[in-house]
């Protein structure tokens, strides 16, 4: 193995001959610069032998793949980016005939502004779903900030008691965190420890209810019957507010569709596959920021800690998420009704 031999910059190396060019000694440019006499010498006999202490073009270690062999390298990944470096060094014996170090490929796509990142999370939108949204952001992105205030969000989420679930890893260039084949789709609700409905409004938050077992459309009928209202009332909306829940069949049931109605009780038409359309998801990650890692012994420990932090939320918070509903539409229709970074 060669030994490290430290290089110095051609601006210090232009010293050393203008300083022995000006008379001084070789030792006083060694206790000036700090330069060992043998590396000064090396440096003034190059520049009276070339003209230039510049180092040669071409030197150093030649780069091994040539500029088809990055494009390939490039165009592989971009074709499927859960590949790793590894499974694609290994084919690219078979393909190219050559042996390249998953390190060489990392490089060569760092070069390119792709890195390893973690995928989103992002429900999987149909292209039905995906006219629907943008036809209902077009609708929306320039209603007046009065009507956002006017309606009280809702929700359900789920809470482990033990953390998360892992994470998937991609390649990507900056401003590609939301195309679909580099997010991780996800399905709402895969089971969890404690589950809840809750619901807010740019006032503040209202009513948080813990779901026991499985929620049917009954459940979620009586969770409006006996909190609505009453979540209405705390956030201070009056009579002319606007209720807002996403397209679950529970929340669209004959029997809660007709409460509403009978209640005479506006509800905001939603689009499927929306829930970075409802503010509500970053409360619930406000939420789960402020519980942290905590491991919680048992679902009443999880519960009370989830309603204490609720309560604790500021309706500074609550007012910016509902601010931002301008930008999510704006963002809907700029992505042609597909993933946004909400």
């Amino acid at each position: 193995m060669a030994p490290n031999r430290k290089e110095y910059s051609e601006d210090l190396r232009k010293r050393v001959i203008t300083m022995n060019q000006d008379g001084f000694s070789m030792g006083k440019i060694c206790e000036t610069l700090h330069i060992p006499k043998a590396s000064i010498q090396k440096m003034i006999t190059k520049f009276n032998k070339e003209g230039t202490v510049a180092n040669a073009p071409g030197r150093g270690r030649q780069r091994l793949t040539t500029k088809a062999e990055d494009r390939f390298i490039k165009r592989k990944i971009k074709k499927d980016r859960r590949e790793s470096a590894v499974r694609l060094a290994s084919e690219l014996i078979d393909v190219l005939g050559k042996k390249i170090s998953p390190q060489t490929i990392r490089n060569r796509l760092h070069e390119d502004g792709m890195h390893g990142r973690i995928a989103r999370r992002k429900p999987f939108i149909n292209a039905r779903n995906r006219k629907k949204r943008l036809t209902w952001a077009r609708k929306h992105r320039d209603v007046d900030s009065s009507f956002w205030e006017k309606v009280i969000w809702s929700d359900e989420s789920k809470f482990n008691l033990f953390g998360s679930d892992g994470v998937v890893r991609v390649w990507r260039s900056p401003g590609e965190e939301f195309k679909s084949e580099c997010i991780n789709p996800t399905v709402k609700h895969g089971g969890g420890s404690v589950m809840v409905w809750g619901c807010f409004s740019a006032n503040g938050v209202g009513k948080l209810v813990f779901i026991d077992g499985i929620m049917r459309k009954e459940d979620y009928l009586k969770i409006l019957k006996d909190n609505l209202r009453q979540s209405v009332a705390m956030v201070n909306l009056g009579n002319e507010f606007i209720f807002q829940h996403d397209k679950d069949p529970k929340h669209t049931a004959k029997v809660v569709t007709e409460w509403l109605a009978e209640n005479n009780i506006h509800v905001i038409e939603w689009v499927a596959q929306s829930p970075d359309m409802n503010p509500i998801e970053h409360l619930w990650e406000h939420l789960k920021r402020k519980i942290g890692n905590r491991k919680f012994s048992s679902a009443s420990n999880l519960k009370a800690a989830l309603q204490s932090e609720w309560v604790a939320i500021p309706p500074e918070v609550c007012q910016k998420l509902v601010n931002s509903m301008r930008n999510r539409c704006q963002e809907c229709v700029k992505s042609k009704g597909g993933c946004t970074r909400y």
